[in-house]
């Protein structure tokens, strides 16, 4: 059975400050890229679906 979905929370005065400044900290670090193996596959079922509804 399904969870209700509850309210979105909303950070106030510290945790809000902290939370900005890891922000506009990581905004610039550089990341690895993960690879994605399965992506063209999941391209072409997404596509053949598209097809299928128009």
């Amino acid at each position: 059975m399904a969870l209700p979905i509850g309210c979105t929370p909303v950070l106030k005065g510290k945790e809000a400050a902290e939370f900005l400044e890891r922000l506009k900290k990581e905004e610039s670090e550089r990341r690895q890229l993960v690879s994605t193996p399965k992506l063209g596959s999941v391209r072409k079922a997404l596509l053949a679906d598209a097809r299928k509804k128009k």
